[in-house]
């Protein structure tokens, strides 16, 4: 009869379940991005759990605005404030995720997972309006929102 059957728990149990959860911090750290530096201020990260994906980092918050407007196409945008991601040798950061909106403002495509040196939505809406002003975007509604609101 089994130790299980008896109503025993198994003798290992604690190692086991020790063990379960190395495996799955050392996966985490295995399957998350590493920046190109440790002195990265502005990143996009596109593939936030594809350990190969090379973030792109910049050096200004507007040149990060930029590639976004590039990325975006015109489309209205949605920015999720606080959202974690795991990088490689820095662990758990927060950041802003980037979607696309359909007309009727559904999440349509996530563009990227914006690291901002620890500055968040409001920084990035900032930049992202000042660069607007000088290269204005092309087709579509150059609409902003955050979490559902008009910005």
């Amino acid at each position: 009869m089994s130790p299980a059957a008896r109503g025993a728990s198994p003798p290992h149990s604690a190692l086991i379940a020790h063990h379960g959860v190395f495996v799955a911090q050392a996966l985490t750290h295995f399957r998350s991005p590493r920046m190109p530096s440790a002195d990265v201020r502005f990143a996009l990260v596109r593939e936030p759990t594809n350990p190969l994906a090379k973030p792109r980092a910049f050096v200004t918050l507007g040149e990060l605005a930029r590639a976004i407007h590039r990325d975006r196409a015109g489309a209205p945008i949605q920015l999720d404030d606080d959202v974690p991601l795991n990088i490689r040798d820095w662990g758990e950061v927060r950041g802003v995720a980037v979607f696309t909106l359909t007309e009727g403002g559904d999440k349509h495509r996530f563009i990227d997972w914006a690291w901002l040196n620890g500055g968040g939505r409001a920084a990035l809406e900032r930049a992202l309006a000042a660069q607007a002003s000088t290269a204005p975007t092309i087709g579509g509604q150059a609409g902003v929102q955050a979490r559902g609101r008009a910005a």
